[in-house]
């Protein structure tokens, strides 16, 4: 495997993995820490196990370019690259085979590689908060992949090949540019959260209905002026995001929503108050506006007493 060296705290590495580590320290200005556990508030930190670098965070470290020797971290499961300039990545970076979870939330990437497709171990992706414009088809070559988000971006649109992603249980596309909610989710039987909020949405496609595993859906600030009939066959929905659209009734059949525990109409017109809510034995959360509480005062005051809980 080649030649290996002692870091100060007496842990043994591969010499070419030490070197890519001291060349990230160059470009940085900054040093790792070793630890032995990666956890969300690290800045610089790497995890080594059987002299190989597993886990590595490089965050928030005004980072625009990554050495092309960040492919000699084969045994790479975990990288964090989140809130840096990046806009790139280089072409070895795709040499990770064994990576599981890749964090880019927060750089500036326009466009992520086709190549992103090679990263066939990756089970976590998260792109949110960058100027996507596109996603590449090759996305859907990521048969491992069980949550992705790309919130935040300028995306209208995806790829066919992500209809692909069987083992997707969670997709967030909040705050983008779709006037439709992309057919090929249909395709994704196993999602079980599905976030599309703060769109361009006006309606809600009866495709939606067959994914038959979703127990959160959250269609928070769009335009959505009605709930279809063939909603009723979401009946297994536990969390349901529908504030400011432009709703002014929510169907009774939903009574049959027997699963469900959080409901958000906030910012909507409603004109009739939804008394199935009644009957629901699971339900626990309701967001409704001021006015709203103040037009059916009783009806609020029974749902409580109930012990429901409302946010205004």
């Amino acid at each position: 495997m080649g030649n290996t060296l002692t870091l100060k705290n007496g842990l043994r590495i591969y010499q070419d993995e030490a070197e890519v580590l001291q060349e990230i320290e160059q470009i940085t200005g900054e040093s790792f820490s070793f630890v032995n556990n990666i956890r969300a508030e690290i800045h610089m930190g790497a995890l080594i196990e059987n002299k190989h670098v597993i886990k590595l965070s490089i965050y928030h470290c005004k980072l625009s370019s990554l050495p092309k020797s960040i492919g000699n971290l084969t045994k790479l499961i975990h990288l964090n690259l989140e809130t840096n300039n990046l806009t790139e990545l280089p072409d070895s970076f795709f040499n990770l085979k064994n990576l599981k979870e890749l964090f880019l939330t927060k750089n500036k990437f326009v466009y992520l590689p086709e190549a992103i497709g090679d990263l066939r171990d990756l089970e976590f992706l998260t792109v949110m908060s960058n100027c996507l414009k596109s996603v590449p088809e090759s996305i859907g070559d990521l048969f491992n992949l069980n949550f992705l988000n790309l919130s935040n971006n300028n995306l209208s649109s995806l790829p066919e090949s992500v209809g692909n992603l069987k083992k997707l249980s969670y997709l967030n596309l909040d705050f983008n540019e779709f006037s439709k909610i992309p057919e090929c989710i249909a395709n994704l039987r196993n999602l079980r959260s599905l976030t599309v909020g703060v769109n361009h949405l006006s309606e809600i496609p009866e495709f939606i209905t067959d994914l038959e595993k979703l127990v959160f859906l959250q269609l928070a600030g769009n335009n959505i002026h009605e709930i279809p009939d063939y909603f009723y066959k979401l009946r297994h929905l536990e969390v349901l995001r529908l504030h400011k659209n432009e709703l002014k009734y929510l169907p009774d059949f939903m009574e049959d929503f027997t699963n469900l525990e959080e409901l958000t109409v906030s910012n909507n017109p409603i004109q009739k108050f939804p008394d199935f809510l009644f009957k629901l034995p699971n339900f626990k959360y309701f967001a409704i506006d001021w006015e709203i509480k103040g037009k059916f005062a009783e009806e609020v005051k029974n749902l409580k007493r109930a012990g429901v809980k409302f946010y205004f």
